[in-house]
């Protein structure tokens, strides 16, 4: 038995890009729109926040860690 949605379709949700490629680099209708300066993370202790281009940057670190292991 299939069900169906009585509400609107969902946008089309891409399966060619990796998850950080679809964070960071992808525009899709779902996603909002943020300014450039908007904290990311927060951390609480401190109050220190990274931008989307510093976890992009650790992203991008990481993922060249795993593949070298």
């Amino acid at each position: 038995m299939e069900f169906h949605s009585l509400g609107p379709s969902l946008p089309y949700i891409p399966d060619d890009q990796t998850i950080g490629q679809f964070v960071f680099d992808a525009t899709h209708p779902a996603r909002p729109k943020g300014k450039e300066d908007t904290p990311w993370l927060v951390e609480d202790a401190t109050g220190r926040f990274l931008s989307k281009q510093e976890v992009s940057l650790v992203q991008s670190i990481l993922s060249r860690l795993d593949s070298c292991s």
